[in-house]
């Protein structure tokens, strides 16, 4: 270690960069309203794309269910869902 005579700066760098894991790889599982498909069962969800074609588009009633299994979608492609009716 160095030693200082006099007060001065002494300039540690240090690298606490960290790898971030693949959000692809994430899976997660979500129960919400939809305008049709399968009820009460585990339907694995893809993308975005295979969300509509398997529980429909958005309304006033199924927005916010659709919603956030798309915002998920957006950033991993391992959705499991399933569609509940009150």
């Amino acid at each position: 270690m160095a030693m200082q005579v006099s007060p001065g700066i002494n300039i540690t760098e240090k690298d606490f960069t960290d790898t971030t894991p693949n959000v692809s790889t994430s899976i997660a599982g979500f129960a919400g309203v939809f305008r049709w498909g399968p009820v009460d069962t585990i339907v694995e969800v893809g993308s975005e794309n295979q969300l509509v074609a398997l529980f429909g588009k958005p309304d006033n009633d199924t927005f916010n269910s659709f919603f956030a299994a798309a915002n998920f979608l957006g950033y991993s492609n391992n959705l499991r869902l399933v569609r509940v009716v009150s």
